[in-house]
């Protein structure tokens, strides 16, 4: 059976913190609330992406393809962290990413992202051979 990380139904269906460390769960629920429920971190993901009500016109609402994400995958497998994804190293998406989170959780919740956020940076298989 195949199990996808993410499937969208009437809902987006987030799957992989089942396969996390049990320390670094809290930080993935925090992590998701401080992307998915901050109005500000999805408008800033979206910029960062190109996703604008000028892009929508030219050229859809989302500027990126399937190729994208192939291309996306190719470098992280060829260069671990410094992979260029979508135009930024996958080392900068994370630092992007943990920081738009921080900023939209509170004292306590930010405590959580620290596990997996060390986890994510030190996890062997972002290392290339």
């Amino acid at each position: 059976m195949f199990w996808p990380d993410v499937r969208l139904k009437l809902f987006v269906e987030i799957r992989p913190a089942d396969s996390l460390p049990e320390d670094c769960i809290l930080g993935y629920a925090a992590l998701i609330k401080g992307l998915f429920y901050s109005e500000a971190s999805l408008q800033a993901i979206e910029k960062t992406l190109g996703v604008s009500p000028d892009a929508a016109k030219t050229r859809g609402a989302w500027p990126l393809s399937e190729v994208d994400v192939e291309d996306g995958i190719v470098q992280i497998q060829t260069h671990g962290r410094d992979g260029l994804v979508y135009g930024k190293t996958l080392q900068a998406w994370e630092d992007h990413l943990f920081s738009l989170a921080r900023a939209a959780l509170d004292d306590e919740e930010r405590l959580y992202l620290e596990p997996l956020e060390a986890f994510a940076s030190t996890k062997p298989w972002w290392k290339v051979g």
